[in-house]
């Protein structure tokens, strides 16, 4: 009765006390025409460990096995505004889906003057 006692409890183990993990996965597009945006870097911060994704060619991005728990969701991509969504909550019930719109990013700078130069003259 022990050994079937013990057997049972080593079987059981890693469903008892094992960690509950999920999955977020969404699409990066561009706000103005709504289309993909490939190569985003997204990123989950508040963890001891990064969890992070590349989106593909179509925009689309999947963090793998991330412990349930309380995440930031960092977007970035160059040329546009970073995207930061706080507090994504993440339970062992259901993959997350997040879909995230960029706005481009406006650069300033300054006055360029071009000069023509003729017959070698400064």
């Amino acid at each position: 009765m022990k050994i079937l006692f013990t057997v049972v409890a080593l079987l059981l183990s890693p469903f008892l006390f094992g960690q509950y993990t999920q999955n977020i996965r969404g699409v990066v597009s561009d706000e103005a025409s709504g289309a993909p945006l490939p190569a985003v870097n997204v990123a989950l911060v508040g963890s001891d460990e990064n969890y992070g994704a590349s989106t593909n060619d179509n925009g689309a991005y999947d963090i793998n096995d991330v412990p349930v728990g309380r995440y930031n969701l960092v977007v970035r991509y160059v040329g546009y505004e970073p995207f930061l969504a706080r507090n994504i909550e993440l339970n062992s019930g259901k993959e997350r889906v997040i879909n995230i719109e960029l706005t481009e990013q406006v650069v300033t700078v300054g006055e360029v003057t071009v000069r023509a130069f003729s017959n070698g003259e400064v």
